[in-house]
């Protein structure tokens, strides 16, 4: 889906400046990385921190260290604008998930890159994502289409693992132990092969957690885990090859235990401490994870170089779950998927006095899928047999005939298995370009150019693993009408069944960029960008219709509306006009967030002229009846704009001032709550709202 953002990047300190010296005419000359400066490399290029436009924060290994933080998770904890969510496998950027803001297609809105390489959404609460011996973690807040391309319309978020070192042999290890049997053990070593061309760097992870959350139908615990964590890192800097470096790495991961969401019972005493779970089935996760990685960069000129990145990634995620969680074996949810990612990207990057800039290709290639088997019991519908067998033997007799069906068959078993293949292919061209215009002001500008096709099939299979009632239960009389609805049973069953059906969707985008940054000192920089994201769409399974019918979603916005069509496909439903008309007095079809606030100050000072136009003339009311022609052409014109000015008048006063209310409504409330009840929005809200009627 595509969708125009406009950013506004807040200023950076530059608290690590290694020159307390600098003065405010150094920001005049070209910029170079000093030792100590942030550098975020998330936009294809090595700029500090002060210079990256995008909103951004930057979680460092000093951090990381000082507050002990473990995994990704504990990032979005502490990171504004970011929390996880649905048991750490998704995340939130300023209010999008990155699982998508509807549910079809098989796109992200934002994602999670390892060294460059992209993690599949499903293996994040289990992956790679431990910071153990990892030297930065960037995330990006807004829309990266233009640089990232897929996957990017909300953000996205960038971890690096420590390089190698070439002069020095280093160690770390930490060790944890915590009183809830949770126990960590971390080591890493690195250092040169060979001196100062050549480096090694090996790192490691064991982790074993008893768990709290203990299962009394089962035994053991529902939240024990185990995981391993392995990743091998080399640089190479040939000497007889100045500027060329190259690094290869891999990263294997392997975890037992844990689940997207773990549960235990609240109606016990003291459940906080006393954690149970009754659970027939167990609540667990398997990921297994494998990441290769090589880059190599070579320089061509003064200021140019030429870079190549490879990725490769497979991911296998298991997740069972007892999805009722009680000791009676009623349903079960047992997903499988598997991942195999491929990326490839060349690059030209070129630093010069006045222009920085980078043209890149990017070819991606996901392939796997989603196989699923579990367990569901529906409640037998008695409604529908009584609605079944009325016309034969009467409503009374037909609602006798269903509950001593459901007693005898209260729940319609059902085994199912599904299979959802997919492959998503995309090649995006993609450039950016920053040109200092004078000292302090550079422009920025980019483009991506996007095309994405994308392979989707579906089949699921349903299966009644039941006992049907016995035709004669009710006596030789009713066996047919018994028969029948064992038939309508197995027939709903049946209805589940969608055969194998696959469509093949082939998205294009044009994802532009313009901004401008401006340098007021040496410590404080801002900017301004406008890009347009994007999110592909894709297909969805309807197995309700004969032949498992694909619905397919158009890569556009967001908020579209759909609509059924008569003969059952599902249609967009789009009034361009209606659309522009509806939101423009909204919100400018800007962001909601300030571009309402927008429509309430203009709505201000619309509601201002307006008083001042009247108490500047004070026979405007009279002279609004007063019309002279034939006279001064200039005083035909005055009392034409008075007539028109003051019958206007109340139309103009409602639009300002709803505009201004609607618009600065948050202002408002903020204000109200704060001079009448000390800020307690929430006090406010109870003594002026009236309550929701309850239908009786």
């Amino acid at each position: 889906m595509t969708r125009f953002h406009a950013l506004l990047a807040g200023s950076a300190l530059a608290a690590l400046l290694a020159s307390p010296g600098l003065h405010a005419e150094d920001a005049e000359a070209p910029r170079t990385i000093a030792p100590g400066e942030i550098v975020v490399t998330g936009e294809k290029a090595a700029r500090t921190l002060q210079h990256t436009p995008t909103s951004i924060a930057v979680t460092t290994p000093e951090k990381i260290a000082r507050e002990t933080l473990l995994s990704i998770q504990d990032v979005y904890a502490r990171t504004a604008n970011l929390s996880d969510t649905y048991g750490s496998a998704e995340f939130i950027i300023r209010g999008i998930t990155n699982s998508g803001v509807g549910g079809g297609g098989q796109a992200d809105t934002a994602s999670v890159y390892i060294d460059g390489a992209p993690i599949p959404r499903q293996a994040l609460y289990g992956g790679p994502t431990d910071l153990w011996d990892v030297q930065q973690v960037e995330v990006l807040r807004g829309p990266q289409s233009t640089i990232q391309g897929l996957n990017a319309l909300a953000g996205g978020i960038v971890i690096t693992t420590r390089d190698p070192s070439l002069d020095r042999w280093t160690g770390d290890a930490r060790v944890l132990w915590t009183d809830r049997n949770d126990r960590t053990f971390s080591a890493a070593l690195g250092g040169p092969l060979i001196a100062d061309e050549l480096g090694l760097r090996l790192s490691a992870e064991r982790r074993a957690n008893r768990g709290v959350i203990r299962n009394v139908t089962r035994g053991g615990y529902d939240d024990a885990m185990e995981s391993l964590n392995l990743r091998g890192k080399l640089k190479w800097t040939p000497s007889a090859l100045p500027g060329v470096e190259a690094v290869a790495s891999y990263n294997r991961v392997r975890r037992e235990g844990g689940y997207l969401c773990q549960y235990a019972r609240t109606d016990v005493p003291d459940y906080y401490d006393n954690c149970t779970s009754t659970a027939d089935q167990p609540n667990r996760g398997w990921v297994a994870s494998d990441i290769a990685l090589f880059r190599l960069s070579v320089p061509l000129a003064d200021g140019l170089k030429l870079s190549s990145a490879t990725s490769w990634n497979r991911s296998r995620v298991q997740s069972v779950a007892d999805s009722d969680n009680t000791a009676a074996n009623l349903s079960t949810i047992n997903n499988l998927y598997r991942f195999k990612t491929l990326t490839q990207e060349l690059r030209i990057n070129y630093e010069g006095d006045q222009l920085s800039a980078l043209l890149g290709a990017w070819h991606y290639r996901r392939t796997g899928g989603l196989t699923a088997r579990g367990q569901i019991n529906v409640t037998t519908p008695t409604g529908t047999i009584t609605n079944l067998l009325t016309p034969y033997v009467g409503a009374t007799s037909a609602a006798t005939i269903a509950t001593a069906y459901a007693q005898v068959l209260p729940v319609i078993p059902v085994a199912y298995a599904a299979s959802q293949p997919e492959r998503v292919e995309t090649m995006a061209l993609f450039g950016d370009a920053r040109w200092r215009v004078a000292d302090r002001l550079p422009l920025i500008g980019g483009f991506g150019l996007d095309r994405e096709r994308t392979r989707y099939a579906a089949e699921t299979q349903a299966t009644f693993t039941g006992t049907l009632p016995a035709t004669d239960f009710l006596g030789t009389r009713y066996a047919p009408l018994v028969s029948a609805v064992n038939a309508g049973v197995l027939g709903l069953v049946d209805d589940a069944n969608a055969p194998m059906a696959a469509n093949t969707r082939t998205f294009h985008a044009f994802l532009p960029k313009a901004g401008v940054s401006m340098d007021w000192t040496p410590d404080l920089t801002t900017g301004f960008t406008v890009q347009r994201a994007y999110r592909s769409g894709g297909s969805s399974q309807n197995p309700a219709r004969a032949g498992a019918v694909l619905l397919a979603y158009r890569g556009n916005r967001a908020d579209q509306t759909w609509a059924v069509a008569g003969d059952g496909t599902l249609a967009p439903l789009s009034a361009r006009w209606s659309d522009f008309l509806l939101h423009l007095p909204v919100n400018l079809h800007l962001p909601r967030s300030w571009g309402g606030f927008l429509v309430g100050l203009t709505g201000v000072a619309l509601l201002s002229s307006l008083v001042s136009g009247v108490l500047a003339h004070p026979r405007v009311v009279r002279d609004a009846f007063h019309l002279r022609l034939g006279g001064s052409r200039r005083l035909a014109e005055a009392d034409w704009h008075n007539r028109l000015g003051v019958w206007a008048l109340p139309f103009h006063a409602t639009l300002a001032l709803t505009g201004a209310l609607l618009g600065l409504s948050t202002l408002i409330v903020a204000a109200l709550a704060l001079l009448l009840y000390r800020g307690d929005r929430l006090r406010l809200d109870a003594q002026h709202r009236s309550p929701l009627a309850m239908p009786t």
